[in-house]
């Protein structure tokens, strides 16, 4: 299988992958899997050239993953690495892209949607969200995700919890973390609560750790609302729901998207051109930063 990844910053990207059937010299033009051409491209600055890769996503033998360096959250690297990594006996990584942002001056954490094999790995829901579902259908979606707890397999009031974000540190006071396994990214002294649950069970309660289970996750909070939920030995799950953006409130809608049918996400943003039209909007997805909203800058999309 050849390889393409879609890269997310330079700590995670968006690969794709290609089977291997005799190579793609050997691909008549309708079979071919990627290509690419430079264009001259006329812009309001001048002429510019540009790499264009195309992928043949019906074809069966592409396959388009999110990436993260070294298989983590919280690890840079650079982007050929990144793509040279994802080589392996089930196949070959030929092209890689940047994907979401992250914190490139300080800490490295992604600041978009990062899922994986299926598997949440970040959130951030601001900007547009590329996605991969099972069919291998590609789609940019206005995608928001709620984390939503439970305790003892109860998922309502008084039983239920939630949390801002997974595998992100904030010093922020009034949020609520969940790490898992993936998580490599800065582990500070800090003042929240730890409650550690391994194998579904919470095993420790207590302020100031930074114990992540390998079958299990931990969470970080100060809302003594939450810690009082927990007690040791208590049932512990989390879950995440999609739901359509509504950019800019910090909410998402009553309108629902199914996760289950994700295979790959990666958040970037803001969406140039859809169906033909220019439907750029920053501020209208959540961006703020003059880098984003006014600036220009070399780009890649």
């Amino acid at each position: 299988m050849y390889r393409i990844i879609r890269m997310i910053g330079l700590s995670a990207f968006l690969l794709f992958t290609l089977s291997i059937y005799g190579g793609l010299g050997s691909l008549d033009a309708d079979e071919r899997t990627t290509w690419s051409e430079q264009w001259k491209v006329e812009t309001s600055h001048g002429q510019e050239t540009v790499t264009v890769l195309w992928v043949n996503l019906s074809n069966p033998k592409v396959e388009i993953e999110s990436a993260l360096a070294d298989k983590v959250i919280g690890k840079t690297t650079t982007l050929e690495k990144l793509v040279q990594s994802q080589t392996d006996s089930e196949g070959l990584a030929v092209a890689g892209i940047n994907g979401t942002f992250f914190n490139a001056y300080d800490d490295f954490q992604p600041t978009g949607t990062v899922i994986r094999y299926g598997e949440v790995e970040h959130i951030g829901n601001s900007g547009s969200v590329g996605v991969m579902n099972a069919a291998g259908q590609f789609t940019v979606e206005p995608l928001f995700i709620a984390i939503e707890g439970g305790i003892n397999d109860q998922w309502e009031w008084p039983n239920n919890w939630y949390a801002w974000n997974k595998n992100h540190f904030y010093t922020d006071p009034l949020a609520s973390m969940v790490f898992d396994a993936s998580y490599q990214g800065p582990k500070p002294t800090h003042s929240f609560t730890g409650i550690v649950v391994e194998a579904g069970v919470v095993k420790t309660i207590q302020k100031g750790i930074f114990t992540i289970p390998g079958d299990g996750f931990l969470i970080l909070t100060q809302d003594k609302t939450i810690i009082d939920k927990f007690k040791v030995g208590y049932k512990a799950a989390y879950r995440m729901k999609g739901y359509v953006n509504a950019y800019g409130t910090g909410k998402h809608t009553d309108e629902a998207i199914d996760l289950s049918q994700l295979r790959t996400a990666f958040g970037a943003g803001p969406t140039l051109v859809r169906d033909g039209k220019i439907v750029v909007n920053p501020t209208g997805e959540g961006f703020t930063e003059a880098k984003i909203t006014v600036n220009s800058a070399t780009r890649s999309l």
